[in-house]
């Protein structure tokens, strides 16, 4: 055998094992790909869950701060129907009831731009 004629033998093997290892590294590619992405999803996955948690706290929080005014306007208007209230009294709880309406506008558009901040 001549010098060439063993480099052409050779060949076909190193082409194998050049194949092989481009192969290998693109296996070692798409999983390093797929591992970013996978991170990537963990993270924004992370991000919804503490957006939720916020969310549902703030959802919570105005919940609660309706209800105090509810109460206090039940309360008001129950004294507005007392047969024997005088004058003062029905005055006071008139102004009770204009505060907690107006408190309960401020808390109103308070959710409304909660309800805007879901859907973005």
């Amino acid at each position: 055998m001549t010098q060439t004629s063993r480099r052409t033998e050779h060949r076909p093997h190193s082409l194998l094992r050049t194949a092989a290892a481009i192969g290998i590294l693109g296996a070692v590619a798409a999983l390093a790909l797929r591992s970013r992405r996978e991170r990537e999803v963990s993270q924004a996955l992370t991000r919804l869950r503490a957006r939720h948690a916020a969310d549902a706290q703030r959802a919570h929080a105005l919940d609660h701060a309706m209800r105090t005014p509810l109460g206090t306007l039940a309360a008001a208007c129950e004294l507005l129907q007392l047969p024997d209230s005088d004058a003062a009294l029905q005055a006071e709880a008139s102004e009770v009831i204009q505060r907690q309406l107006a408190q309960l506008r401020s808390l109103a558009e308070a959710l409304r731009e909660f309800a805007r901040g879901l859907d973005e």
